[in-house]
């Protein structure tokens, strides 16, 4: 009598006569490289690893899987960059990983995203000035009356201009951090 053999079986057949070139296996390799780099990317900047246990942590896998590992953590790390968000962990990582070869590149990404903040809070300010004087002319004055700006459409304007501006500039510095840690 003949036997039925059920789908799992019939797919673990097909399965043992399937090889895998070795360009594909060295690709899964990267790829899980790429996944556990991203894991240790979240935990560090999450602040469950802090910079002396990324580093061990680094120090145990093989050297083939370090350096793809540690290439894509600077990959991930430039591009966390942000202009108005604390960079200071990208940053010190970033600089400890590369032995401090990137600093001047670091400092002017850590100056721009400064002024950045800078002009923001002048630039606020303004507007909460120019608020306030459309409410006095409305006849709305006195102590308790307080500005919201950031409900303000032109105060989104202006926030998307200078986004925008500072935005530009900073991806052209983290393209010279790339070229520098890759």
């Amino acid at each position: 009598m003949a036997e039925i053999k059920s789908t799992l079986e019939l797919v673990m057949e097909r399965a043992k006569k399937i090889e895998v070139s070795p360009e594909e296996k060295e690709q899964m390799k990267r790829g899980e490289c790429a996944s556990k780099a991203k894991g240790i990317l979240n935990r560090y900047l999450n602040g469950d690893l802090n910079i002396k246990d990324l580093i061990k942590e680094l120090a145990s896998y093989d050297e083939n899987a370090r350096d793809t590992i540690v290439g894509t953590l600077l990959f991930e790390l430039v591009n966390s960059i942000g202009i108005s968000i604390d960079n200071k962990r990208s940053f010190e990582a970033i600089d400890t990983l590369k032995q401090n070869k990137v600093k001047p590149t670091l400092d002017r990404i850590n100056k721009l995203c400064k002024d950045f903040n800078e002009e923001k809070g002048s630039r606020y300010k303004k507007a909460e000035k120019e608020i306030r004087k459309r409410l006095d002319g409305m006849g709305i004055s006195g102590t308790a009356v307080q500005p919201v700006v950031d409900y303000d459409e032109r105060w989104y304007d202006v926030l998307a201009s200078l986004s925008s501006e500072y935005k530009a500039r900073l991806v052209k510095l983290k393209g010279k951090l790339l070229d520098l840690v890759l």
